[in-house]
């Protein structure tokens, strides 16, 4: 679940709620971040694989991207039980039916694709460059997201 008035990601196999609030330190203090895998660190840009988790009825990889100390951003990606994290099966086709999963689940869950806050933001895209499609959720402080 995403909380519409706070931005905070909701996922109830873990005792933490992800949100703009908080922060590296915090993340990596508790036993999610400390089993975290790295995606990428070019500091201060640091992003973290928390795994498979259920959300709101669709299971997500979930990757979450600081800036520094900060919270960027939130990646979700749903995966099934055939999903594989090969690109040897890789299909555009197959990304985008993921992306009508993904665009399904946030009109459920928001009742729209796309949808601004004063704390950010929540998409679904299908990136054809990079070959994916995923749910983003930015944040933003003080009305101005970190990076565009």
């Amino acid at each position: 679940m995403i909380d519409e008035q706070t931005g905070e990601l909701v996922i109830q196999s873990i005792p933490l709620r992800i949100g703009p609030r908080l922060s590296r330190s915090e993340f990596l203090s508790v036993s999610i971040g400390k089993s975290s895998k790295v995606v990428v660190r070019n500091d201060p840009f640091c992003s973290y694989n928390i795994g498979r988790h259920e959300i709101s009825g669709l299971v997500f990889i979930v990757i979450i991207y600081f800036y520094g100390e900060l919270l960027e951003s939130v990646s979700l990606t749903s995966v099934d039980d055939k999903s594989s994290e090969s690109w040897s099966d890789w299909s555009e086709e197959e990304e985008l039916k993921k992306k009508e999963i993904h665009d399904g689940w946030l009109k459920n869950l928001l009742s729209m694709v796309s949808s601004h806050y004063k704390w950010g933001e929540v998409w679904s895209g299908y990136d054809s460059k990079a070959g994916f499609s995923s749910i983003e959720i930015r944040y933003s402080w003080q009305g101005k997201p970190l990076r565009k």
